[in-house]
């Protein structure tokens, strides 16, 4: 018993860490400055839930450890969700039916972005980006593609790592090409 409740301890402290590289990842200035992806609320959303998106897809091929530390992650992604919709002012009515959203978002789009990854296709990876991250504010600009590309080689790094280097304290996300 108290063996499980320590891996339970250590399974929470690899998805919290994991969680912060997902959102330090997310926040590279070069995704924002050289790629155009807008500045907002919304847009550092979509940039998060791609990026964690690419790590819960590479921990499902996972063992037991890989499918907890899956759910540590979800619930971190809950929490977090929960937390910046009340500091943004959002009412205790309201941040279930948001926080219900936002994770509606995260699956929607992980849909879109499997079934490009899945095939193989940068342009339906690009367009699906340019879909779920761009919007209308810069829909039909080049920064799709080159999101699309800093995505695609984080989902062949993940799926060439092992899962033991992944749960590793040393794990980053790779970098943006450029930066």
């Amino acid at each position: 018993m108290l063996r499980r409740l320590l891996s339970l301890s250590t399974d929470r402290d690899v998805a919290v860490r994991l969680y912060a590289e997902a959102v330090a990842a997310a926040r590279r200035p070069s995704l924002y400055e050289t790629a155009g992806v807008p500045d907002t609320v919304d847009g550092r959303y979509d940039l998060l839930v791609a990026h964690l998106h690419l790590l819960l897809r590479r921990l499902r091929d996972g063992d037991g450890r890989a499918k907890r530390v899956s759910q540590a992650l979800m619930d971190l992604f809950v929490s977090d969700m929960d937390a910046n919709l009340r500091e943004m002012g959002i009412g205790d009515l309201a941040v279930g039916k948001r926080v219900h959203d936002t994770l509606g978002g995260l699956f929607g789009r992980a849909k879109a972005y499997d079934a490009a990854l899945d095939a193989d296709d940068p342009s339906a990876l690009a367009a699906a980006v340019d879909r779920n991250v761009f919007g209308s504010v810069a829909a039909g600009g080049p920064g799709a593609g080159l999101v699309a590309a800093h995505l695609l080689d984080v989902a062949r790094a993940l799926a060439a790592m092992p899962m033991d280097a992944l749960l590793a304290p040393a794990f980053t996300y790779p970098a943006p090409a450029g930066s």
